[in-house]
């Protein structure tokens, strides 16, 4: 019986009835809930890319044998491809996800042949290339399926 008297205090001094009061409070846990959800959304979607250095490994090996070609030892140095490596690819994709690089790669690589890989062979490139690009490697590898790896993005 206490909490209705408070109420009505409150709701006397500011001149609206319990009503206005009711409303006040729930549009404040309304707007509350609203900035939770946002800030645990941004911290979600603000992973940072994790790969393991055996990925990398892997990914070194088939990159030498599909992709340097063209985009040259150096990942910046090809005579086809556009860099993998430094300013030019870190402008490109920064702020991105890893799902949207990993569908490019897929859909695109290797020219004459898009898809030809397995998932998981463009997933141990792409750790190879962050690796180049200065990422450091971490405890847990790329996962080959895009959508698992929709909420990292990219940041240099």
């Amino acid at each position: 019986m206490m909490r209705p008297i408070v109420l009505s205090r409150f709701s006397s001094k500011l001149g609206g009835g319990t009503e206005r009061l009711g409303d006040l409070m729930r549009r404040l846990v309304m707007i509350l809930v609203f900035l939770a959800a946002s800030t645990a959304g941004a911290a979600e979607a603000d992973k940072a890319p994790s790969f393991t250095e055996e990925q990398a490994t892997r990914g070194e090996d088939i990159y030498f044998q599909f992709c340097l070609q063209c985009h040259g030892a150096n990942l910046s140095d090809g005579e086809f491809g556009a860099p993998i490596r430094g300013s030019f690819f870190r402008g490109r994709w920064d702020g991105k996800s890893l799902a949207e690089l990993m569908t490019f790669m897929t859909e695109s690589m290797p020219p004459e042949d898009p898809g030809y890989l397995y998932p998981e062979e463009y997933a141990d490139v792409m750790a190879y290339i962050l690796k180049r690009n200065e990422v450091a490697p971490g405890d847990a590898e790329i996962p080959p399926d895009p959508a698992a790896v929709q909420n990292v993005i990219l940041h240099w």
